[in-house]
Parts: C-alpha cells; structure tokens; sequence
C-alpha cells in the first residue's frame, strides 16, 4: 500500500494483501479468499491501472 498511497506508482498489485484478496474474491463470487498465487493471474487483468483495481477490491470488502 506504501507503494500505491505513499509513492503514487498507478500499476501495483498487491497480491499479498488480505483485503485486496478477500474483495477480489467477493467480487468474482469465489468461496474462499483467495490465495496470493491465485490473485497473480488477475494483474495482467487490470494492467496498466492496478493499483486503482487494488483500491477498489480493498474497499469492497469493507461493505
């Protein structure tokens, strides 16, 4: 996060992070939170603008 807030870089994807993880996995309806090997795939996905994605997914598991 202190690459995407802290530094502004527009393409990081966090995939070690819990609630990037955990949001990506309600969003696309999976079961379990996803584990950071299965949450790689998806940065190729959201590329050129993972870090506004990461947010996203961060903040939907929040509601």
């Amino acid at each position: 996060m202190y690459l995407i807030f802290g530094l502004s870089r527009p393409d990081v994807w966090p995939v070690l992070d819990f609630g990037v993880r955990k949001g990506l996995g309600l969003t696309f309806k999976k079961r379990a939170v996803l584990t950071p090997k299965q949450a790689q795939p998806f940065a190729r996905r959201f590329s050129p603008y993972g870090s506004v994605a990461a947010w996203y997914f961060w903040r939907a598991c929040e509601s």
